[in-house]
């Protein structure tokens, strides 16, 4: 994610690798817009819109899952992510709000029904916390 979605993201990273509520084995996720040296050589040597799919060519496989935060849907550097992890085999989920255009290259698509972003970015966060809840009671220590 860019701004407040980046923020987002690395928070449920953070659950996901460390925890919950409960002690459980980490799951493998990384928030790719942590990596600041990545991120500035690769808009420096290419395009700003390039910084996520150049990181997803380089990390992501088919067994892997993409997770994209977009409040609007209509960060190019995220929707060029997706189309090069599918090309990888990779399963995606977008989080965006209901105005986001369609992207063929994504497999679920949560939309929030509002236009307010403060709305959306909230209810990311309640998703995604339910989501974490849903982990916990899956994996085992």
């Amino acid at each position: 994610g860019n701004g407040g979605s980046a923020a987002e993201s690395q928070h449920i990273s953070a659950e996901v690798v460390g925890k919950f509520l409960k002690d459980r084995k980490p799951i493998p996720a990384i928030s790719l817009n942590v990596d600041t040296s990545a991120i500035t050589a690769i808009s420096n040597d290419y395009k700003f819109e390039n910084i996520f799919e150049r990181q997803i060519q380089a990390l992501v496989s088919s067994n892997d899952l993409l997770v994209g935060l977009t409040t609007s849907g209509k960060s190019e550097n995220i929707e060029k992510g997706f189309k090069i992890a599918k090309s990888k085999g990779a399963n995606t989920v977008r989080f965006t709000g209901h105005k986001a255009p369609i992207n063929q290259y994504v497999d679920i698509d949560f939309k929030v029904p509002s236009d307010i972003t403060a709305r959306i970015q909230e209810t990311h966060l309640i998703v995604w916390h339910l989501i974490c809840e849903l982990i916990d009671e899956q994996v085992d220590n």
